[in-house]
């Protein structure tokens, strides 16, 4: 089955918004990740929106299981998580990353599966010539 062009609009828009309220409220500040590694700030903090993004295409490609979708989003959130451990930032905010990911590649997953199943099946039986 095939989804449409705006399906796959629709799922791009939904994991970047999601992606930019994770990494935006809870993401750790750029001075923070700068003084850790030496960085400037904006490539400390590019990995915490770039990283999820990556579910979008896999979801539409492989079009998982919500359970296959909820391992590609720890997959995904597991280095972010990592990277905020490094950066010593407080424990919820490293647990926030795995479990965005689960939310997200459940989410995507779901919406990518019911939107190819759902409304492209084939009319079984009749013929509209």
């Amino acid at each position: 089955m095939k989804l449409r062009l705006w399906h796959v609009a629709l799922v791009f828009v939904i994991n970047a918004i999601l992606t930019i309220v994770t990494a935006g409220v809870v993401g750790p500040s750029p001075q923070k990740l700068a003084n850790t590694f030496g960085l400037v700030a904006w490539a400390g903090r590019t990995p915490f929106y770039l990283l999820p993004l990556y579910l979008t295409p896999v979801t539409l490609l492989f079009r998982p299981s919500v359970v296959a979708g909820v391992f590609i989003g720890i997959a995904l959130g597991l280095p972010l998580a990592l990277w905020a451990r490094a950066a010593h930032c407080p424990f919820f905010v490293q647990l926030t990353y795995p479990i965005s990911g689960i939310l997200q590649g459940a989410i995507l997953s779901y919406l990518t599966r019911q939107w190819s199943n759902s409304w492209l099946q084939p009319t079984a039986g009749r013929c509209d010539d």
